[in-house]
């Protein structure tokens, strides 16, 4: 079957990093979270940690330097 999203396997990578991420620590939380109307700094710093913030930005300025398909 053909990618239909045009993405390499770094993106692929990236995808099933974040679905691991948000089925672990984002999914159990995240009716609390809505009713406490924020997310804890603490998951927000594990997400930057991850790589997860800051994707298409270099690396030397802690980014993943990753393309426009994988933000």
């Amino acid at each position: 079957m053909v990618n239909p999203l045009f993405l390499d396997d770094e993106h692929e990578m990236l995808r099933d990093q974040i679905r691991r991420f948000v089925a672990e620590k984002v999914h159990p939380a995240a009716d609390q979270w809505e009713k406490d109307g924020c997310v804890p700094r603490e998951i927000l710093r594990e997400m930057g940690e991850l790589g997860f913030l800051g994707i298409r930005y270099p690396e030397e300025y802690g980014g993943s330097a990753m393309d426009t398909r994988a933000t």
